[in-house]
């Protein structure tokens, strides 16, 4: 066929695809002739993967466009809008205007145009001005007038515009701390090397946040009565900047025998990021910081700090009776006293079980270093005396080397005891040879001198009963005082009160006047009362009748006893006297015992040691119960 024929072939398909050839049959296949290619995917499922793969490139392209724009956006810079600085380029000039001086074309214009050097036609140029230029600000400035370029209140504070922040307080944290300022404490570094020493007491700590945006603008300045000079030594504060960081030293300085001066830096402040720290640099410092005064000084500003360190605390004192009436209140170890300081130490006695036994506060000074404080003691018994004790309190001082040890509490409990003094001899009585008084002295309260007064004033007084009794039974005519010794204590006296009475009384109803007359007082102070003027008569008749009325066998036992003559009325007397004060010294010493040891399990000594110092109390020991208002 030749190429003609072959295009009419071409042609007569229309230009398409010739048809599939029909499948091979098995046979076929199972021949040796060989096989023919397995046909392809489908259109349509090529179409499909065509446009998810075209969708795909689409949203690829599309995120790194924007991901270019956000980059781009970031980095550009802001943009700068520019001054108006009152000059505009002046409109072209118009050639068929002939009031245009601009007019190059215009010979009668002397001015070239060319010429940068010619500026006068520059002095004013106030008519250059665009009003359409957007960046002339001067038609702003008030609305309803303008012409007025120079009026710009009303631009001087936008509405729109935040009012500044207040500068901060540079010692807004140091208020907050109420001015004081905690020191870190001395650490007791007995035992230790040299290196572990330095190290222990050197640690740096924070006393307090500054807000200066300069540390150079801070200033430190110690002052105060510790601070001056004192047995030869002087201190001084110095900066000591070092590695942008401010420092100040504190720097003490003594003379020595050969005449030279001996350094000893003391401690170290620091200001770094407005953070003010500390940092001891000896262990047992000559200057005792804690009681100077710091000024601190920003931008002319100052605020005066105190120290504060740690305060050393003890239990409550409650062992009275190990004591024995010696106190240690503490020792000097860590802590540096001097003779010339103003100590003083606040005292509180109490009772541990709360039955008001006592509780008061008392306050000693090296001026006045001992005080008296009266204990109500409590009656042990229904019929018991009002007793009261004296706790006598005193503060001692033990110094070496110019400088405190050691201080002392020294107690001493004491009592009135009962006694019974002796008056004289009596010439007028033959009978009786000698007069007593009742009274009283001071005994230190101890369990061995409440006993043995007891004993020796119990004998003392037992003796005189027998020899009373032996000396009545001899030569007097009062027979009856062994009956008169059987009666109840209270009949006895009740009976004796009736009998007073009646010697002072103005009428007698149941005894003459001879008989009262005869009466004789027993001591001088009865015969001074017998020398004043008599009571009315109603007035005792008033205390008779009560007399009547609480003892209504008063009257009785004095006629019993015939008390109206004068030598039974002292023989009654002077007996009732003797077993009145044995059964007074008795009670006194049951009371005394048992309230010596209530005492020592319940009463309890809270204590406050410190040092007046600038005006300030500064402590330096309490105990742990202290209850006391500083």
């Amino acid at each position: 066929m030749n190429s003609k024929d072959q295009s009419n072939a071409k042609g007569s398909t229309g230009g398409r695809r010739p048809p599939k050839p029909p499948p091979v049959p098995r046979e076929l296949k199972s021949s040796g002739h060989p096989p023919l290619p397995e046909a392809g995917p489908p259109k349509w499922m090529i179409g499909i993967v065509s446009v998810a793969a075209g969708f795909a490139a689409l949203i690829c392209v599309v995120v790194v466009v924007l991901a270019i724009s956000i980059m781009k956006t970031s980095e550009v810079p802001p943009v700068q809008i520019a001054q108006d600085d009152g000059f505009d380029p002046p409109a072209p000039s118009d050639p068929s205007d002939p009031s245009d001086p601009s007019d190059p074309s215009d010979p009668s214009d002397p001015s070239d145009p060319s010429d940068p050097s010619d500026l006068s036609d520059l002095s004013d140029l106030s008519d250059l001005s665009d009003p359409s230029d957007p960046s002339d600000l001067s038609d702003l400035s008030d609305p309803s007038d303008p012409s007025d370029p120079s009026d710009l209140s009303d631009l001087s504070d936008p509405p729109d515009r935040p009012d500044p922040l207040p500068p901060v307080d540079p010692f807004l944290d140091i208020r907050d701390r109420q001015n004081r300022l905690r020191l870190p404490p001395l650490m007791v570094t007995e035992g230790l090397g040299a290196f572990a020493r330095q190290r222990l007491n050197s640690a740096t700590v924070e006393l307090a946040r500054l807000h200066v945006q300069d540390s150079q603008a801070c200033e430190l300045n110690l002052f105060g009565k510790e601070f001056e000079p004192w047995g030869g030594r002087r201190h001084t504060i110095v900066m000591a900047d070092q590695d942008d960081v401010r420092r100040w030293e504190v720097i003490s300085e003594a003379a020595t025998a050969i005449g030279t001066q001996q350094s000893t830096k003391v401690a170290t402040f620091t200001l770094k990021d407005g953070v003010l720290r500390f940092n001891w640099n000896t262990k047992q410092p000559p200057l005792r910081l804690a009681f100077c005064l710091l000024d601190i000084t920003v931008d002319g500003r100052t605020e005066t700090c105190t120290f504060e360190t740690d305060v050393r605390t003890v239990p409550t004192f409650a062992s009275w009776e190990e004591a024995a009436g010696r106190i240690a209140l503490f020792d000097a170890d860590g802590l540096d006293l001097r003779p010339n300081d103003d100590l003083e130490v606040q005292l509180k006695l109490y009772d541990a079980n709360g039955t008001g036994l006592a509780d008061q506060t008392v306050r000693l000074t090296r001026d006045d270093p001992s005080t008296t404080i009266q204990i109500a003691v409590p009656s042990f018994a229904p019929d018991g005396p009002d007793l009261e004790a004296d706790m006598e309190l005193s503060v001692t001082y033990e110094e070496a080397a110019d400088s405190i040890t050691q201080v002392w509490l020294s107690s001493r409990l004491a009592v009135e005891a009962p006694v019974l003094n002796r008056n004289g001899r009596r010439s007028k009585t033959p009978w009786s040879h000698e007069e007593w008084s009742r009274g009283s002295l001071e005994l230190e309260l101890t369990a061995q001198a409440i006993n043995r007064h007891r004993n020796e004033h119990v004998r003392r007084v037992d003796d005189h009963l027998k020899k009373l009794t032996t000396l009545v039974s001899r030569s007097s005519s009062f027979r009856d005082l062994p009956r008169w010794v059987k009666e109840q204590p209270e009949r006895r006296a009740a009976a004796l009160e009736y009998a007073e009475l009646q010697a002072k009384s103005p009428q007698l109803p149941m005894e003459s006047r001879e008989s009262r007359s005869a009466r004789r007082p027993l001591n001088e102070e009865d015969e001074q009362s017998s020398s004043e003027p008599q009571d009315s008569s109603s007035e005792f008749q008033d205390r008779l009748a009560r007399l009547a009325v609480q003892h209504p066998q008063a009257s009785a036992i004095f006629r019993r006893y015939r008390l109206d003559q004068t030598e039974n009325y002292e023989i009654a007397r002077t007996h009732d006297l003797f077993a009145d004060f044995v059964r007074e010294v008795d009670l006194w010493a049951k009371t005394m015992n048992r309230f010596l040891a209530y005492w020592h399990e319940a009463g309890r000594l809270d204590y406050r040691l410190y040092l007046n110092v600038d005006d300030r109390e500064i402590d330096l020991l309490v105990t742990e119960g202290f209850r006391g208002e500083p």
